[in-house]
């Protein structure tokens, strides 16, 4: 529940980029892992660390987080609260002493940026089919209702004569559901920061902060109600990790499935095309002619199953034109001429063949016309 405070209306009160996928600001991002550190420091004071340890931590924390003049005056606001969160973590009793040890392992200005870039943060599509974790599909929302029972009460109308409508909450109003988008849980969300300046201690401790801010204080609207808190332990990492590896196989076999479909499909269309073509082609020919252009346009595996099986074939036609291919001069468009020079001196193996080869052109040619190359 990202910028529900914020949010306009056609982003419903939430985060959504252009392609209507919710994301973290890095601002957001920035401020959690920024709260993790802050507490880290309240907890190091409070064990009782050194003036010395604790200019060290707070060092640390404004390399990477940055900071502004106001955060080493010790001033309130309207509230009477701290105004630096610096000061607030440390407090005033030891502030000057801390705030003089940070400030000898800083910058010599006012205002730093910080070393740290915090991106923002957008979901991973991952497939977990095989892991045990329970994703959603990738961007999807999820209404939830949010329902005010005491509307009289809360809202602290007064009557004309100044007495309270309703100064105690009584469960006897009816409920005013208010329904609010939110992100469905499960999500796998991808955060990145980038060293800026500074070394890189600054960068895995910004890791580290971000780390235990999603999971110890949760980012966003509604954490008390359960809302914006990550699992970032490293058992759900290196599943997630897994799962990102299964989904860019995944990924790559759609892709290579449907460059196959698309080359099967391709090869069906060729396919139909060069049926019609030669239906066309056959169109135009003699019955004789078309005979050729078939035996011409068989492989040399099915001409030589052709062979293998001629004293058994029935159409005289189609035998006509195998004999007519085996006496063609090679070279010359057809010929099959290489294949009768194969059989013909093959010995006993092919002796039955080549006696129906010419017996079957004697048939065809008169006198001694009709013998055999």
């Amino acid at each position: 529940m990202v910028n529900m405070a914020g949010g306009v209306m056609e982003n419903a009160g939430m985060c959504l980029d252009r392609f209507g996928l919710p994301y973290i600001p890095g601002s957001a991002v920035k401020g959690c892992a920024r709260r993790a550190a802050i507490q880290s420091l309240i907890e190091r004071r409070d064990a009782g660390a050194s003036a010395a340890e604790l200019g060290e931590l707070l060092a640390r924390i404004a390399l990477v987080f940055g900071w502004g003049e106001g955060e080493w005056k010790v001033e309130l606001n309207d509230s009477r609260r701290l105004k630096s969160d610096f000061v607030y973590a440390i407090g005033t009793e030891l502030w000057t002493q801390v705030s003089l040890a940070a400030q000898q392992q800083l910058p010599k200005t006012d205002h730093f940026a910080g070393g740290v870039s915090f991106l923002p943060a957008h979901p991973v599509d991952v497939f977990a089919k095989e892991l045990p974790l329970d994703i959603p599909p990738l961007g999807k929302l999820e209404l939830d209702v949010l329902t005010s029972h005491h509307q009289k009460y809360y809202g602290r109308k007064e009557s004309p004569g100044r007495t309270l409508v309703m100064p105690v909450a009584l469960d006897i109003e009816d409920p005013i559901p208010v329904i609010f988008p939110a992100v469905a849980a499960g999500h796998v969300f991808k955060f990145q920061v980038l060293p800026l300046r500074g070394s890189s201690s600054a960068l895995t401790a910004a890791r580290q902060w971000l780390a235990e801010g999603l999971a110890i204080f949760g980012l966003g609207a509604k954490t008390a109600a359960g809302y914006g808190w990550f699992d970032t332990s490293d058992e759900v990492n290196s599943c997630v990790s897994i799962a990102l590896k299964l989904a860019a196989i995944e990924r790559q076999n759609n892709i290579e499935r449907d460059a196959r479909e698309k080359a099967e499909q391709e090869a069906r269309e060729n396919a139909i095309k060069a049926k019609q073509q030669e239906e066309k082609i056959l169109g135009s020919l003699t019955p004789e002619a078309q005979e050729d252009f078939k035996i011409a346009k068989l492989s040399d595996d099915q001409f030589r199953d052709k062979l293998n099986k001629f004293s058994k074939l029935t159409e005289q036609e189609e035998k006509k034109a195998i004999i007519r291919a085996l006496r063609l001069e090679p070279g010359a468009p057809g010929s099959r001429r290489a294949f009768w020079d194969g059989i013909k001196n093959a010995g006993k193996k092919t002796t039955a063949m080549v006696e129906a080869i010419r017996a079957f052109s004697y048939t065809m040619f008169p006198g001694k016309t009709g013998k055999m190359p």
